[in-house]
């Protein structure tokens, strides 16, 4: 897998998805998942993992279904999304599967996605953990707010 300029490539993807102004820089690792999402390599070994905390799944998610950001919050705020802002994510982070492929690399598709509440198996947290490069952004979309995501691949 090649590995691309991941500030500029989420940035881009994610700002013609929405329609909407998205700046990504350089962040700090993730405190606590609101979501995480695990691609795969076409034999089904893990290629990536992009990790959100909950505000940053929220706002990605309003954002692609044009949610009104109160509600977005409110959601934020009970500790969970919503059945459709977890829909609207699912679609989102699947899109992002574009991030990882590359001409002539090997091809990569989304496996899973776990949002809160829901657990992430613990043999799917350790071969996340075993990926070598870890990068971590503060992902700003216009009009909803700011959070975390970690790229692991």
């Amino acid at each position: 897998m090649k590995l691309l300029s991941f500030p500029d490539t989420i940035s881009s993807l994610l700002g013609g998805l929405f329609r909407l102004a998205v700046t990504v820089q350089p962040g700090r690792p993730i405190a606590s998942a609101g979501a995480i999402a695990v691609y795969v390599f076409d034999d089904g070994t893990t290629a990536a993992g992009c990790v959100c905390d909950l505000p940053l799944a929220g706002y990605l998610s309003g954002a692609m279904m044009m949610v009104p950001a109160l509600s977005v919050v409110e959601a934020v705020d009970s500790g969970e999304l919503t059945e459709d802002l977890a829909d609207g994510l699912r679609e989102c982070l699947n899109v992002m599967a574009q991030i990882f492929n590359s001409p002539g690399g090997r091809h990569v598709t989304i496996s899973q996605i776990y949002v809160i509440p829901a657990v992430c198996p613990d043999e799917v947290v350790q071969d996340l953990i075993k990926l070598p490069r870890k990068v971590h952004f503060d992902v700003q979309i216009a009009g909803y707010g700011s959070g975390a995501m970690s790229l692991l691949t």
